[in-house]
């Protein structure tokens, strides 16, 4: 039972009532959605449970309340321990969200192949508008709480599914099983997911840039931080900064110019060096420097030539 922020006197009953993950979810979009009607919330839960249905209880003498059921209802079709069977669709993923197996039955039902493993991230396949939710759940789940429920998925061509999922976690993994959901058909999002123009620094790297092209036109609800994070895979120091009309998408941050490299093949190469303060116009060399080959290296200005 769970107590709603400016509510204290309204009682929240989910069902399943032992299912802990649901209830957590449940609690968090009510913090984020206080003053929401039953119906205003419902619609709201379902963006994340298609079938969560929100009942009023309001009986005189008696505190109000709202029944929450994560499956609209008791369902046969979900009762026992469906996801005990061997030929369901399984997916492993490690605990920062990349998919790491997948069997064949999961491969199609996402439509994916062997060689997007350990490439695509969970994420890529939630509906568009869930980002938030998914990110939350996944993270109840990570912390060792199962969950069981209809979600919506979206395979690799952009369509939408209702599929039932069991997670949990196992060690440094998270597990789901899945099945569709034969008798849901899931309702498109009235949302409108911008699809932003990327500007790439440097320009001249192709394949950085083709890339962060594919690694955007996978997402399904993309952000800056989720664009840095698949980047980060190939690119370990890339950023990506939202410039309003545009994403300035970095290679390497502005930071990295080369005096600042930390590193200690630079340190020992530069320490001196990058100490000296600049010099305004080029040294002058005698001519006794010249002939005997004495090396000269210089921190100018546009930075080392290393």
């Amino acid at each position: 039972m769970l107590a709603v922020p400016g509510h204290p006197k309204l009682q929240i009953i989910t069902i399943p009532t032992d299912d802990a993950a649901f209830l957590e979810m449940v609690g968090r979009l009510l913090r984020s959605n206080d003053h929401a009607t039953p119906h205003a919330f419902e619609a709201r839960l379902r963006r994340m449970f298609p079938r969560a249905v929100v009942r009023a209880r309001e009986l005189s003498g008696e505190a109000p309340a709202w029944y929450v059921y994560r499956d609209g209802g008791w369902r046969a079709s979900l009762a026992g321990f469906w996801w005990e069977a061997q030929d369901l669709p399984r997916i492993v993923v490690t605990r920062d969200g990349w998919l790491a197996e997948a069997n064949a039955t999961a491969q199609g039902l996402l439509e994916i192949g062997p060689e997007d493993l350990g490439a695509r991230h969970f994420t890529d396949f939630i509906a568009p508008g869930t980002l938030e939710d998914s990110l939350a759940l996944f993270d109840i789940v990570d912390r060792g709480n199962d969950v069981t429920a209809t979600v919506i998925l979206r395979p690799a061509s952009g369509h939408l599914l209702a599929v039932d999922l069991h997670g949990w976690r196992d060690g440094d993994t998270l597990v789901g099983v899945l099945r569709l959901a034969e008798d849901l058909e899931p309702t498109p999002p009235r949302l409108d997911i911008e699809r932003p123009s990327l500007r790439f620094e440097p320009q001249t790297d192709a394949a950085f840039r083709g890339y962060g092209d594919v690694a955007l036109a996978r997402m399904s609800e993309p952000t800056p931080a989720g664009l840095a994070l698949r980047l980060r895979r190939l690119y370990p120091h890339a950023e990506v900064v939202d410039a309003g009309d545009h994403w300035l998408v970095r290679r390497e941050p502005e930071w990295r110019h080369p005096c600042a490299l930390n590193t200690a093949r630079h340190q020992r190469r530069q320490r001196a060096v990058c100490r000296r303060p600049r010099q305004a116009a080029p040294p002058q060399i005698d001519s006794a420097d010249a002939g005997a080959g004495r090396a000269v290296t210089l921190c100018a200005v546009g930075g080392v030539d290393a």
